[in-house]
Parts: C-alpha cells; structure tokens; sequence
C-alpha cells in the first residue's frame, strides 16, 4: 500500500476512530465505578461460581477472583467488552473504506490512476 492511500485511509477513518475510543473509555470508566460494589459482594459470586458445573467454567474461562481488581478488569473488561468493541470498529471502518469511496464518487478515480509495472513489482519482484 502506498503511503499517500495509507495516510488517506487513516485521514478518512479519524472520526469514527476517536468516537469509539470515546466510546471504549466511557465504558471503561462505568465499569471501573462498579467495581466497588463487586468487591464487596465478590463472595456471594464465588458461591454462585462454584456451584457452576467444570465444563461450563472452562468454556467461559469463569477462573477469575471479582474481589481484586486485576480479577475484576480481566473479566469485565479485557475478556468481553474490548474485544467486542474493537471487532466492530474494524468491521465498521473495513466496510468504510470501500462503501465510503463508491458513495462519494471517488472510487472510480482511486482505481483508474494508472501504475506503471516497474512501480507495482519492485516491492514484489518474483510476481513480474
């Protein structure tokens, strides 16, 4: 990828970025508030966890202690919300970075510049 498209893809995709990094730290930051209330109340979760049957712990990885705050992180955060969030931000600029262009009229001037072949095969040159 050249770098002037790059620069242009990331141009592009600025505002929807920042908006679901704004998103993500709002989530965070209602989560973290949480967080004392599951401290106090992390032993009536392990008794709920424990009377889980094995297979369904491991399945959801359900090994974690809400009473310490990396626990609580692991949990709430880094194993279900993030990675959730991120997926959906990199469909949603994916599906962007075609639609955008064919929804402004801009696709068919990206695709038709032309690109000598000394150009496109020095990064690649066993494809020439």
């Amino acid at each position: 990828m050249s770098p002037e498209l790059l620069k242009k893809s990331l141009r592009d995709t600025r505002s929807s970025t920042i908006g679901w990094t704004g998103v993500l730290v709002a989530m965070v930051a209602l989560q973290l508030s949480v967080f004392p209330v599951m401290r106090d109340a992390a032993a009536d979760f392990q008794r709920l966890f424990d009377s889980y049957p094995d297979a369904f712990k491991a399945m959801f990885n359900m090994d974690t202690n809400f009473a310490s705050g990396i626990g609580y992180l692991k949990a709430e955060i880094f194993s279900v919300t993030t990675p959730l969030m991120l997926i959906g931000m990199l469909i949603g600029q994916a599906s962007a970075a075609t639609a955008a262009e064919e929804q402004h009229g801009t696709m068919d001037l990206l695709l038709a510049n032309p690109i000598s072949r000394a150009r496109s095969c020095s990064p690649r040159p066993w494809l020439c």
